[in-house]
């Protein structure tokens, strides 16, 4: 399937551009968003490339199953702009980097993020 899909350009942050978006942080956490890709829906068109037999017969991913090659920067994307207004709040895949300077500030960004 992944031959006939289209190729998306979106980029994975670099560590350095993480880095300098934390730079400051005392205080880290690193959510880990279980089943990420499947969060997001898959468009019709290729749900007719993507077909699995089952024991009740063939049936269509209607969300994006893992093995598509594009999944990484089509969740990327989607992330990024969920979290783009939240300071200290950076997204890596399936990965959730939250930092704080304090404490405080920290709980605070968890606190928004969940």
């Amino acid at each position: 399937m992944n031959p006939q899909l289209k190729t998306n350009t979106y980029p994975l942050p670099r560590p350095e551009d993480l880095f300098a978006t934390l730079e400051g942080c005392k205080f880290f956490t690193k959510l880990d968003m279980s089943d990420a890709y499947v969060q997001l829906e898959f468009d019709k068109e290729p749900q007719d490339l993507c077909v699995i037999n089952t024991h009740l017969g063939l049936r269509k991913y209607t969300r994006l199953p893992f093995g598509v090659f594009c999944a990484g920067s089509k969740f990327q994307k989607v992330m990024d702009a969920l979290f783009r207004d939240l300071p200290l709040v950076k997204c890596y895949l399936d990965d959730l980097l939250v930092g704080g300077r304090t404490l405080e500030e920290h709980w605070e960004r968890v606190m928004e993020v969940l």
